[in-house]
């Protein structure tokens, strides 16, 4: 059932205590297992359209919004950063944690806000970003920043400078939505027509003709076998590194579109559907 949660999901996180945080454009919602817990602008959120979630190394959740900045919530309260403490534009989107411990914010229109913890500093288009409409930021595992910028494909940030890679590299498409890093070390690319697969020489792409579910890619998720969720406008796939196997792409109400995608602690996985609600899927073993 849709339980307790307001509003189209956008985002999903589980914290240190293994609680399930929820990003809508109606607040940010918290569930304990048994209940529901919604915080707004009424609770000192500063807007109640929440985008993406994070939750770093010392268990703070972090949650960037459509216009007010981001938000850290320490299990106490609310703490707010907006562009008057330094970030580069209110606009946040998504959020990635370096090893180091520094927060990278992608914005729409002030390109990537750094914070350390204490100072703040941008990569902009001034840096070699080929826009300042930044979409997903991500780490590989050699402790390089990745991010996608719309229509410009995507750019690699190696703390000196940014390459950046578009279709006449190989890319499958310069309308770059989603980054995740699987456990082979493979950057995948989700753009609005296919997938690509860079595996740090080249890049291997694939859309409906290989077997992916549809071409418009929303989410990632990587499991605990290593495989990876692709969640589509049009249901889910699932990738084992040879197949590609369809869920959730078919029923009453046509294919779902899925906007976000978490396994928990306990190999759950947590599938977010547009205008339905949350799904609790367990795969079998």
């Amino acid at each position: 059932g849709r339980h307790g949660v307001p509003g189209d999901i956008s985002s999903l996180a589980e914290d240190r205590s293994g609680n399930l945080w929820i990003g809508t454009d109606a607040g940010l919602v918290r569930y304990d297992g048994l209940e529901f817990t919604t915080f707004t602008a009424d609770d000192d959120l500063p807007s109640d359209a929440v985008r993406e979630l994070l939750v770093d190394r010392h268990g703070a959740v972090w949650a960037s919004t459509s216009g007010a900045g981001v938000v850290r919530y320490d299990g106490a309260g609310f703490t707010s950063f907006t562009s008057s403490d330094g970030l580069s534009h209110n606009n946040a989107g998504f959020m990635a944690e370096t090893r180091d411990g520094v927060l990278w914010f992608a914005t729409a229109g002030g390109g990537i806000t750094r914070y350390d913890g204490r100072d703040f500093s941008s990569l902009t288009t001034a840096d070699g970003l080929p826009s300042n409409s930044v979409g997903a930021v991500v780490q590989d595992t050699l402790g390089r920043l990745w991010c996608t910028t719309w229509g410009s494909g995507i750019s690699r940030y190696d703390g000196v400078q940014v390459k950046t890679f578009t279709t006449d590299d190989g890319l499958v498409h310069n309308a770059t939505q989603r980054l995740v890093v699987d456990d082979q070390n493979n950057l995948w690319i989700g753009t609005t027509n296919g997938l690509s697969r860079f595996d740090g020489v080249g890049f291997t792409s694939f859309s409906t003709a290989e077997g992916l579910v549809h071409s418009l890619i929303q989410t990632f998720e990587v499991d605990r076998r290593g495989h990876l969720w692709i969640g589509t406008e049009g249901g889910i796939s699932r990738y084992d590194g040879v197949t590609f196997q369809s869920l959730l792409n078919r029923d009453r109400l046509g294919a779902p579109s899925i906007t976000a995608l978490l396994e928990d602690r306990n190999g759950e996985m947590w599938i977010a559907v547009r205008g339905r609600g949350l799904i609790r899927y367990r795969p079998s073993r």
